[in-house]
């Protein structure tokens, strides 16, 4: 947490433009809670290479290629308005609750934690995380 980022309140690795494709992909989760709906959504961002994760019309053009509607789904809401960062903030919060000091998998998957995440011994340690 970083309560001197102006924008999301935390530092992100790879710096803003990461943090805004995260918010992305957590608005996404929240609104489309099933999987089958974000999924495809995260893969078209990752498609869309590194560099231009984050970027406004990269998520824009993803939702509708997956066939999702970014404003009446409540998405674009989410990713202007406060909700977004909120989200991270929750995000960043469940991860270090977690002990995970480095995370390779998106940060959406620690907001979802609550609903389909688990610790589980087998297959890497007590805070090995399945899907």
């Amino acid at each position: 947490m970083n309560e001197t980022e102006p924008v999301y309140g935390v530092n992100c690795l790879h710096g803003e433009q990461e943090c805004a494709g995260n918010v992305q992909e957590l608005c996404m989760a929240k609104h489309r809670p099933n999987s089958k709906d974000w999924w495809p959504f995260v893969q078209c961002l990752n498609r869309g290479g590194y560099e231009n994760v984050g970027l406004l019309n990269l998520a824009k053009g993803c939702a509708k290629t997956v066939g999702l509607d970014w404003k009446s789904d409540g998405v674009a809401e989410c990713v202007e308005g406060e909700e977004g960062p909120s989200l991270l903030r929750a995000s960043v919060t469940r991860t270090r609750e977690m002990d995970i000091t480095y995370v390779i998998i998106f940060l959406l998957f620690f907001y979802i934690s609550r609903r389909s995440l688990s610790r589980r011994s087998r297959c890497g340690g007590e805070n090995a995380l399945t899907i």
